[in-house]
């Protein structure tokens, strides 16, 4: 399998060689921790507020954003043009991983620890994932990638590492994606990992995004992001996170299912 690496604020890939990486540690079946809870929850109720006090200019923006210009991977082509935005899931992605749970019983991915944590998140990936692990499946565990400089500082040695063992978790193991797409952060010279996604070479070639996020892109509908954002503008008055939660994904499941055809 080939490791594509993309700067994940900018889109722009580049040569892992020479890069410096915060070391890791890859730990199986872990069970989500009351911070990573809270913290996902606290960015949710901001995103639910922030959702609701978009002005018209901001919300015309935002859905032209919401398009349906997307990978097809019946095709291998680019639907529509690309766009010179990083985009957002915009909620859409929150019913599309509960089935994922449902089907699979795990999700296909670790979260990652950022390596910042003292001074900001604990999670630099993974906050829709939290949502839905401790709202619906709280005994479920997880895979973590613990990135910290106390593990040390390597180099594209670690990236190879940490898609070894991912590659190798209970979803992956017995498929051979062609590339692994890997979305790095840079602290202070230090590389760490944002994101990872095992794509096609057609996906790499022809995403729609800003850059690769192929679940986020894949997610990212239209209709569905319409019909989510009446339920957040009825939640008024005093927010109850778990109820606007609820109303993002229980009434969305079966809308998922039967859109749900390109799944790796």
């Amino acid at each position: 399998m080939r490791i594509s690496v993309f700067n994940d604020s900018t889109g722009e890939q580049f040569s892992p060689d020479g890069i410096s990486v915060f070391g890791v540690k890859c730990l199986r079946d872990v069970k989500i921790s009351k911070r990573q809870v809270l913290e996902a929850l606290d960015i949710f109720k901001k995103d639910i507020e922030e959702e609701q006090s978009l002005s018209e200019e901001e919300l015309k923006n935002k859905q032209r954003l919401v398009s349906e210009n997307s990978f097809s991977p019946k095709t291998g082509k680019l639907t529509g043009s690309r766009r010179k935005h990083k985009t957002q899931s915009f909620f859409t992605k929150l019913p599309f991983l509960y089935v994922d749970v449902e089907d699979d019983g795990m999700f296909q991915y670790p979260y990652f620890y950022s390596p910042l944590r003292e001074s900001g998140r604990l999670t630099c990936c993974g906050h829709g994932r939290s949502l839905i692990n401790f709202r619906y499946f709280p005994d479920m565990t997880s895979d973590v990638i613990d990135q910290h400089s106390d593990w040390g500082i390597g180099g594209f040695e670690v990236i190879e590492e940490v898609v070894d063992f991912v590659s190798h978790n209970k979803y992956w193991k017995d498929k051979n994606p062609e590339v692994c797409s890997v979305g790095l952060l840079e602290h202070d010279g230090v590389w760490y990992m944002n994101h990872i996604d095992f794509v096609s070479e057609d996906y790499i070639k022809n995403h729609a995004n800003l850059r690769p996020a192929y679940f986020i892109e894949m997610t990212c509908k239209l209709d569905l992001w319409k019909m989510q954002r009446d339920c957040i503008l009825n939640a008024n008055g005093k927010v109850n996170v778990k109820d606007v939660l609820d109303s993002l994904v229980l009434p969305y499941l079966d809308y998922v299912r039967q859109d749900y055809d390109w799944k790796v």
